[in-house]
């Protein structure tokens, strides 16, 4: 089911409440108060189920059984996984919270802001907005987690893949991109790690670390940021593509999530310093390019939009 559809039925679902809703605000008995409940409850049943058809939702646990046979069982292994993507929860956070060492680069529709460090290299941009969706919160989470979840609203997104899990909230994945202007591909490799806060707090981590995936590159990456990232050294049985150089590699010094549920809404802040491995090209070009990657995700406001 396409996500036009489900938009369709969305509004048809809402127009039928809110008749309901104005056939009954002229008496209210108590059996009529009683019935108006059951609507709203009936509502947000009818939501929260068509939410489950969106293309890749699906719980954490779940894509961890379904990736079962991924599993790394080496104890030194997941010690340094552990230890790396714990330091870049503690960047994340740091960067998330703090306002003074960034600028805002623009303020868009639907109270949308992104702003981009003042004067730290790597570039490291930030990008908050709400969704006025409460009830969507873990629907959010499952998406942002699932390494297809982006196909949602991300146009130059190709596939994502586990290549390795840990643990349900930890893992190593591969995401590839397309830039359709110049039809080149490009890939990435990253931890990614889920820390459930609170009840009403989650965190999603990425960053990418020495990892040798047979690349005839000699191009060194270095994570800026999250420097553990460094010492980190495996193998991964890449594809034919990426071991003959036809992709161009990326390099996530640290990105991911901050997801809060309030009362009436969730607040959502997205933190990015990406390496493009884009020579000679202008800095202001691209962090152009990021900031139109990073708004992407701001789509989530219209993917769940008010019901």
């Amino acid at each position: 089911m396409n996500k036009g559809y489900i938009k369709i039925i969305f509004s048809l679902l809402s127009m039928l409440i809110c008749m309901s809703d104005n056939i009954l605000a002229s008496e209210d008995t108590p059996e009529v108060s009683a019935l108006r409940k059951y609507s709203l409850r009936s509502k947000a049943r009818r939501n929260a189920a068509l939410r489950k058809l969106i293309p890749h939702n699906i719980s954490p646990y779940e894509l961890y059984e379904q990736n079962i046979h991924l599993l790394c069982t080496k104890s030194k292994e997941i010690k340094k996984a552990t230890k790396l993507m714990d330091e870049a929860v503690t960047f994340l956070q740091k960067y998330a919270t703090i306002t003074r060492n960034f600028c805002l680069y623009n303020r868009f529709e639907n109270d949308v802001f992104l702003y981009f460090s003042k004067y730290s290299n790597p570039d490291v941009g930030k990008l908050e907005f709400k969704i006025p969706v409460p009830d969507a919160y873990e629907d959010i989470i499952n998406l942002l987690w699932n390494p297809n979840g982006i196909h949602n609203f991300c146009s130059d997104f190709v596939s994502g893949k586990f290549v390795r899990v840990y643990d349900p909230s930890l893992a190593i994945m591969q995401h590839r991109y397309i830039n359709n202007a110049q039809s080149t591909q490009g890939y990435v490799y990253f931890l990614a790690k889920k820390v459930d806060v609170s009840e009403d707090k989650t965190i999603i981590a990425m960053a990418s670390a020495n990892i040798n995936d047979r690349n005839p590159s000699n191009k060194k990456y270095k994570n800026e940021i999250v420097k553990s990232a460094n010492s980190f050294k495996i193998d991964i049985d890449s594809e034919d593509d990426i071991r003959n150089g036809n992709l161009i590699k990326m390099f996530i010094n640290l990105s991911g999530f901050v997801i809060k549920k309030e009362d009436t809404h969730i607040d959502i802040t997205h933190i990015d310093s990406i390496e493009c491995n884009c020579p000679n090209v202008p800095w202001w070009y691209i962090q152009r390019a990021k900031a139109i990657k990073m708004l992407d995700f701001s789509k989530l406001q219209q993917l769940f939009d008010a019901e």
